[in-house]
């Protein structure tokens, strides 16, 4: 009889388990979607993230510009094949962007007027505030949260069915993986796509770039990016200014500039 016990233990143990050993929901990859909206044009980019138990990697691997550009979220269970990187917004440089969250720190790439600027972000913290609305993304049911980060208020929608605090862009720290995100004025809106979860860990290892250590602080990176813009318009106006006529200026203090900023940066106080 006591056999009979055991053997059943095991195959009630087999059962339990073999989800588990099949779906690993600590590691994966995620496309999410990603649109900018401003009063020069839309941008809608691909973004793939890689998941693990070291952090997260985001990588831009599409950029399109449109005008008219639809949101629509779904989940597709099936593999995932990334195409040829497609840039046809007036960039040159092809070199992707990226986000790598290491837990300590955040890490990302930016091309700013065709320059590759790799900055150190230590002050991306996100005081979440949970919410009991709940919504379905896909086959995923999702919870809501905002924050309000760097000028902007923001609604993201969580899944605990994937237990990783990860998320596109900058955002993470949830108790779950973040489907959806937007700002309240749309600026930025960004939705998984499609959500491959892998079923042991050795598929999730994060490919990083080897220039973090070059990484410029927040500080350098908005001095550099002052300066690459100053330099381009300056560039701008030596072309288009009438001879004799008095060069064009930048206006540090156009208001309707700043609020097509997606982020707001205050270097005393970042959030």
């Amino acid at each position: 009889m006591n056999s009979y016990k055991i053997l059943f233990s095991f195959f009630l143990l087999v059962l339990v388990t073999a989800p588990l050993i099949a779906q690993n929901t600590n590691c994966g990859k995620v496309i999410y979607n990603e649109t900018q909206s401003f009063s020069y044009g839309t941008f809608n980019t691909t973004y793939e993230m890689t998941f693990g138990t070291k952090g997260s990697y985001t990588e831009e691997i599409e950029i399109n510009k449109s005008s008219d550009q639809k949101h629509k979220a779904y989940d597709n269970s099936g593999e995932y094949t990334s195409g040829t990187m497609t840039i046809v917004s007036g960039r040159k440089n092809l070199t992707p962007k990226f986000y790598y969250n290491s837990k300590d720190h955040l890490y990302f790439r930016e091309i700013w007027y065709n320059h590759v600027l790799v900055v150190i972000d230590r002050d991306s913290l996100w005081n979440w505030e949970l919410l009991p609305e709940s919504k379905n993304i896909g086959n995923f049911l999702c919870q809501k949260a905002t924050a309000h980060f760097r000028g902007r208020d923001y609604t993201a929608w969580f899944t605990t069915k994937i237990p990783v605090p990860y998320g596109p862009w900058k955002a993470y720290g949830l108790p779950g993986l973040i489907m959806e995100i937007y700002d309240a004025d749309k600026l930025l809106y960004i939705v998984a796509q499609h959500v491959n979860l892998n079923s042991t860990t050795n598929n999730c290892k994060l490919t990083v770039p080897n220039d973090l250590d070059q990484a410029l602080i927040i500080e350098n990176y908005l001095n550099e990016r002052d300066r690459l813009t100053e330099e381009n318009f300056a560039k701008l106006a030596a072309r288009y200014t009438p001879k004799g006529a008095t060069p064009m200026k930048i206006d540090r203090n156009c208001e309707s500039c700043k609020n097509e900023n997606i982020e707001r940066y205050d270097l005393e106080n970042t959030q």
